[in-house]
């Protein structure tokens, strides 16, 4: 009789250690009370995937639709106001290379990109141009082909003083103008996009007689 009483008792010990135990797991979701506790699970991150011509738009509104360059006689300032993007084909032979300056690394590109480029009389000739990458990787290698490869002085008799190249996430984004200018828009190109960028490459103009 005494073996069973402390057979019983053996028992119950165990199933109460067994409960106990359960209710003290930290990955369990429910407790004693009922309720329904967090499980600590990371939120799920999404990545951001404009069109060119949507990033564009958006680059473009958060400078408030304008931007200022230089007479390069008198150093007066003027305004240009932005219009929308227009689209040109990074494989076109003359597109490609005339607005954003690639040529070899057409391949590893969004065959459509966008352009928008602005010259007042007087004024410093101002271009940008956003391309989107096949693969993130290749983000170096296209913004030095753009650095190199577009022509600054393209404008009739007049050049761009500044040229930064910047790559973000799976983007691309060229601009000349005044270095101010172009520290201004590469500033908000990757601040519309919120991820860490590349190293920004940048060019002054150098006139070759």
């Amino acid at each position: 009789m005494k073996k069973i009483m402390s057979l019983i008792l053996i028992v119950g010990m165990l199933a109460a250690v067994l409960v106990s135990c359960r209710n003290s797991d930290p990955n369990n979701t429910t407790a004693s009370s009922g309720t329904t506790e967090s499980t600590g699970k990371p939120e799920e991150v999404k990545n951001t995937d404009y069109s060119v011509e949507d990033l564009m738009n958006k680059v473009i509104e958060s400078i408030g639709g304008k931007v200022t360059t230089i007479d390069e006689y008198d150093g007066s300032e003027f305004e240009i106001m932005l219009s929308g993007p227009t689209h040109f084909s990074v494989s076109d032979a003359n597109e490609g290379k005339y607005y954003s300056g690639i040529s070899e690394s057409a391949s590893l590109v969004e065959d459509d990109a966008v352009w928008n480029e602005s010259v007042m009389m007087g004024g410093e000739p101002f271009s940008m141009v956003i391309v989107k990458l096949k693969d993130a990787k290749d983000g170096d290698k296209v913004k030095e082909e753009m650095l190199g490869g577009v022509n600054m002085r393209k404008w009739i008799c007049r050049n761009a003083e500044y040229l930064i190249t910047v790559n973000n996430g799976n983007y691309v984004l060229m601009v000349m103008c005044s270095k101010a200018t172009c520290e201004k828009i590469a500033d908000a190109f990757d601040n519309v996009l919120e991820e860490k960028s590349g190293t920004r490459l940048e060019k002054e103009f150098d006139m070759e007689f």
